[in-house]
């Protein structure tokens, strides 16, 4: 039996909609920029789609690097989101820091629609 790889994706934003990718680079611990933010409440609770259908209206592709993002110290994580954040480097943003973000980002360097690539099962964040 052959397998065919019939689209890339990547999800920069745990949980939230991926970008569909023409290629992607695969190191030890999976695709390079892939989770490399989670999206925190107030307390540091991770958001999660599954408890919320906000996250659907944002876009997760990451075009840039983050520069209003905070980097979130060791000490101040909680155990869960330590565990769940395993890469070197991730960083935790918060939802309040997102909303709108995307949009704007995209309408300003003329991003095209991640809806030019069929669709395909992803999940979403709250």
């Amino acid at each position: 039996m052959v397998a065919t790889v019939v689209e890339l994706w990547r999800y920069p934003v745990k949980s939230l909609p991926g970008e569909a990718m023409d290629e992607v680079e695969v190191e030890e611990r999976g695709v390079v920029g892939d989770r490399l933010y989670a999206v925190t409440d107030r307390q540091g609770k991770l958001g999660s789609g599954k408890t919320s259908r906000r996250f659907r209206r944002l876009d997760g592709a990451l075009r840039a690097p983050c520069t209003s993002c905070r980097r979130a110290a060791a000490r101040d994580a909680s155990r869960r989101s330590r565990a769940r954040s395993r890469r070197p480097g991730a960083r935790r943003v918060s939802e309040r820091s997102l909303r709108g973000r995307a949009s704007r980002h995209a309408r300003r360097h003329r991003v095209p629609s991640r809806r030019r690539a069929a669709s395909s099962a992803h999940h979403v964040v709250a």
